[in-house]
């Protein structure tokens, strides 16, 4: 099953996540794609670009002064 996975694609996709233009798929050339700018203006509105949405309930930063013991292993 992995051998016929492909090893390598180029895509490229919009702000709301559609694929736009050419894929490549395991071959050189260029692609090419055209994207819309006006529809990058409310992706960008939701955007907290001061980083206040750090997600507390997925991130956790804590730091502890004591030095730990090293890891012995037997």
């Amino acid at each position: 099953m992995l051998e016929n996975a492909p090893q390598a694609v180029s895509q490229f996709f919009g702000p709301d996540a559609a694929q736009l233009g050419d894929e490549l798929c395991e071959e050189e050339g260029i692609g090419y794609a055209e994207c819309d700018l006006n529809k990058c203006v409310e992706a960008k509105q939701l955007h907290d670009v001061v980083g206040g949405y750090q997600g507390y309930d997925i991130f956790d930063l804590k730091i502890t002064r004591k030095r730990d013991a090293p890891v012995e292993w037997r």
